[in-house]
């Protein structure tokens, strides 16, 4: 008679909890990787180009004759300057800006960073420019811009919510804005 022996599904279990951790931190890494991706592809930057003055220097070597003369060369300075005047003009986008006073009626302070969103009545979409905190019982006033380019944006005084603090704190905490939101068209001179 030979002796029994007993099979336990503890050695079956160790490579499938291995495997599951693989495949786990493997995914986990992929979604990191497809976040930092969506994030640097997110980024845009605008260049301005100016053009700068800068000397030009000439040397050119001539013969004039067959016969050798002694001469001298002058050197003259020759200046250029003309202005142009724009034709016409074009509107075309820009980012309003404008001042808005945030209001904390609760009874602690609130940290609020930058590019905040403030929600108008009419649903156009603004965000601090700056880190705050709005002391408890108290009023600060910072700047603002809008989330989109153009005209829309150029709004009047108004008040605004925070949409990123819940119901109850959106309540007390808020902001409004006194002057109109300016800047939302830019118009450029066009010269032919």
């Amino acid at each position: 008679m030979t002796p029994r022996t007993k099979h336990t599904s503890l050695a079956v279990e160790q490579p499938v909890r291995l495997y599951k951790f693989i495949a786990l931190s493997f995914l986990i890494l992929t979604i990191i990787l497809l976040g930092v991706i969506i994030f640097m592809s997110a980024k845009r930057a605008t260049i301005t180009v100016v053009a700068g003055q800068e000397p030009l220097e000439v040397s050119v070597a001539m013969a004039i004759g067959s016969e050798s003369k002694i001469g001298f060369v002058e050197t003259i300075t020759v200046e250029l300057k003309k202005t142009y005047k724009p034709e016409s003009t074009k509107e075309i986008g820009a980012v309003a800006m404008g001042a808005v006073t945030l209001r904390n009626d609760s009874d602690a302070d609130q940290a609020l960073v930058a590019t905040t969103r403030l929600l108008s009545p009419e649903g156009i979409l603004f965000r601090l420019k700056n880190r705050v905190v709005v002391p408890a019982k108290s009023t600060i006033v910072t700047e603002v811009y809008a989330d989109k380019e153009g005209r829309e944006s150029e709004i009047g005084p108004a008040k605004f919510t925070i949409p990123g603090l819940n119901a109850a704190k959106q309540a007390v905490i808020y902001a409004t804005s006194e002057k109109p939101m300016i800047g939302g068209v830019r118009a450029v001179g066009i010269v032919t």
